[in-house]
């Protein structure tokens, strides 16, 4: 049976790895490219609305460097990295369920790749909380 640090820590890999295809994906649809779930320009106009960003930095931009502390963090178990990964982990998750109801309810949009992002984001907050416990 695998040691839970090792299950911990490859998930969080894999749950940082899917963050940042998802950051990558927006990336691109952000740039134009045709992408195979955003047709007619959805993700496009979805990246232009006032729930894209911080301090006009797009979400999908702040969520680069996040994903790369999480993997950093769980590969090396370095408590100068764990920390700082989940305090931000909080505020992901915080902001997740915020776009989860902006998304749904106030601009009444169904974005999958959205849904993932934030399913990804609430997934590592509870793997952290959950390995520290």
């Amino acid at each position: 049976m695998a040691e839970p640090k090792l299950v911990f820590q490859v998930c969080l890999v894999g749950l940082a790895l899917a963050g940042l295809g998802g950051c990558l994906y927006f990336a691109m649809a952000v740039r134009r490219a045709r992408t195979f779930m955003c047709r007619n320009g959805s993700c496009v106009s979805l990246t232009e609305t006032p729930y894209a960003s911080v301090f006009r930095v797009q979400n999908w931009q702040l969520g680069i460097p996040f994903y790369l502390l999480v993997g950093a963090a769980a590969l090396t178990w370095n408590p100068f990295l764990v920390w700082p990964s989940v305090a931000v982990s909080v505020v992901a998750a915080l902001v997740s369920v915020f776009l989860t109801f902006a998304l749904t309810f106030r601009l009444k949009v169904v974005c999958i790749v959205c849904y993932i992002a934030q399913a990804v984001n609430l997934a590592i907050f509870g793997l952290w909380l959950w390995s520290l416990w």
